[in-house]
């Protein structure tokens, strides 16, 4: 499996995203890459010169210096910072992985981990894990007054937080240069430090922090470890930014870049709100939960280390568009196997899902399954869902071509054959098309009509033999649902009719709460309609919408406590049904 990770590196950025970056090549079991492009232009360094203090003396993963898109790459993880939403665009259509991104390019990332470390707000991520930090054990007690005091700023600390803070330390007198030790970074610029203080040269600092009674440093990978370890923690930093971060998590601070001394003096006489820093300390080796409602076996993702929970998430199909192509989309909403994209550019709706188990169509699909939505099996509603294939009938009949002869028609995913029935009735010369074996068979045996078996993207099937082609509560199951329109129009003949039902993205559920309806929405929905946009989206493919029905209208769903009576009529003339049919016909070739 081939990994490529894009690091945030350059000025201002510090070294924590190489560093965590080479932790988990180091760690992955397969190929890896980090990707630096226009490296010594942007920090006046090699690649080398610039990972190697990082590496402990370790080797160093191979080393891209620009993205090949012909390149592929099972997963791309980007561990960024504040990353613009142009950044995406040359990894269009590919499984990208954001870690803790606090940028536009949140929004647009398909799918989104954040450790503690992650912007706490808007947009939520897929997954809250700390699987991605390194912490250190928690020491037991701690010393106030402060004595011992660390300063640590990052591997750059571009705007000199280190010798600014110094300089008013130890010219008000708070601390004697013996108490003060600082960790100069391997990028730092500064080299001189006041006498008497002790200067740390690029130290393992995970493993020296129980050794101080207090650490001064900017909201990052440092004060999440000095608070797992019980240190007490002051934050200093270079922008507003990390500032805003930093009090989002609680850390106490002294400003941006000028040190607030009033505040720190009276910081450095409350233990109490060190007290109740490190209380709240204690929980950060586990992140913050994600707002997302988890499905069984989820949950247990978040403590899966990165080599084995990057591969979990491998996605079955493309992140782009099913319908147009376009990518990347902003993610509308977002679970732990699941984002839900919208189309920037067609306005589909639809799902990326990582490392989701297929769902499979044999018997438990319409019978266990089935009764557990329905209530009943798919056997016992045969006879309701006949009827309603009679009244799609009623509507579908008109729009066929004139021409001698019985009008041919295909059922894809017939299941076990109700609509079939139905346009039997009707002489139309009706066959079908079912993935489920056992189905396919009980359509041929039991009700004696043709039925092939088999994936309708790959069934040999008559070019321009059908007058009607129909999917009904199918079309959504297609990963690519444009392959599926494609092969309609190619099936059918010079105005041949494409009918097909779906649940609507904006039916009454859908508008009470669009996240809470796609949370319920079945794992194998990978496109989101609407009745507003399916006419737009079949001219695509050489479909002109000529009839559409809205269903699924439910009083038991609107809120309140309206008589249904009021509510059912209200639902019909607001179109606010939870599935809808449509009757297309076809008037040229798709594009």
């Amino acid at each position: 499996m081939r990994l490529l990770l894009v690091p945030a590196f350059g000025p201002g950025l510090g070294s924590g995203h190489l560093r965590r970056c080479l932790a988990v090549a180091r760690r992955w079991n397969g190929e890896a890459a980090l990707l630096l492009e226009h490296c010594r232009e942007r920090c006046g360094r090699g690649a080398r010169e610039l990972l190697e203090p990082l590496a402990g003396g370790e080797p160093l993963p191979e080393v891209l210096p620009d993205y090949d898109p012909g390149e592929p790459w099972d997963l791309v993880l980007l561990d960024g910072f504040r990353t613009p939403a142009s950044a995406l665009a040359p990894f269009a259509g590919k499984p990208v992985i954001g870690l803790d991104e606090g940028g536009p390019a949140r929004r647009f990332l398909p799918y989104l981990i954040d450790t503690p470390l992650g912007p706490n707000g808007a947009h939520p991520p897929n997954l809250a894990s700390s699987a991605f930090l390194e912490l250190p054990a928690r020491r037991t007690g701690w010393d106030y007054p402060f004595r011992r005091i660390l300063l640590s700023f990052g591997g750059e600390d571009s705007a000199d937080l280190s010798g600014r803070l110094l300089e008013r330390l130890l010219g008000t007198g708070l601390f004697a240069p013996g108490q003060l030790t600082v960790v100069q970074g391997p990028y730092f610029r500064r080299g001189q430090w006041p006498e008497g203080v002790t200067v740390l040269r690029n130290p393992h600092l995970r493993s020296i922090l129980a050794g101080y009674d207090l650490v001064f440093t900017l909201f990052g990978l440092t004060a999440l470890e000095a608070r797992a370890a019980g240190v007490p923690v002051i934050s200093f930093h270079p922008t507003r930014y990390h500032r805003r971060l930093a009090r989002n998590e609680g850390l106490p601070e002294i400003g941006v870049r000028r040190p607030n001394l009033g505040r720190l003096r009276r910081l450095l006489a409350d233990r109490a709100v060190f007290e109740r820093l490190l209380e709240s300390g204690a929980a950060t080796a586990g992140a913050r939960p994600a707002a997302t409602e988890a499905r069984p076996g989820e949950q247990e993702l978040e403590r899966l280390p990165p080599a084995e929970l990057l591969p979990a998430l491998l996605p079955a199909g493309s992140v782009a568009c099913p319908v147009c192509g376009r990518s990347p989309n902003p993610a509308v909403a977002r679970f732990a196997r699941r984002s839900y994209l919208r189309c920037r550019s067609c306005r589909m709706l639809y799902l990326a899902d990582f490392g989701a188990q297929a769902v499979t169509y044999g018997q438990s699909y319409f019978f266990e399954e089935y009764r557990r939505q329905y209530g009943r099996t798919y056997l016992e509603d045969f006879d309701a869902i006949r009827e309603a294939g009679r009244r799609r009938l009623l509507k579908l009949l008109p729009l066929l071509p004139r021409k001698p002869g019985a009008p041919r028609l295909l059922d894809v995913g017939c299941a076990y054959g109700p609509f079939l029935a139905a346009a039997r009735e009707t002489g139309l010369a009706a066959e079908g098309l079912e993935v489920s074996a056992e189905a396919a068979r009980h359509v041929r045996e039991k009700l004696g009509l043709p039925c092939a078996q088999g994936d309708f993207l790959q069934v040999p099937l008559p070019v321009g033999g059908y007058d009607a082609v129909t999917l009904w509560y199918v079309l959504e199951h297609f990963r690519d649902a444009a392959a599926a329109l494609r092969r309609v129009n190619r099936l059918l003949r010079p105005g041949g009719v494409l009918a097909f039902s779906t649940p609507s993205g904006s039916g009454i559920s859908a508008c009470r709460s669009l996240r809470r309806f796609l949370s319920a929405s079945p794992a194998d929905h990978f496109t989101i309609w609407t009745p507003r946009r399916t006419g737009p989206l079949l001219r695509r493919f050489g479909f002109r919408l000529e009839r559409m029905q809205i269903t699924g209208h439910h009083p038991e769903r609107f809120p309140g406590r309206l008589p249904a009576g009021l509510l059912r009529p209200a639902s019909r003339l607001l179109g606010l049904g939870d599935t809808f049919e449509a009757y297309a016909v076809k008037i040229g070739e798709a594009v």
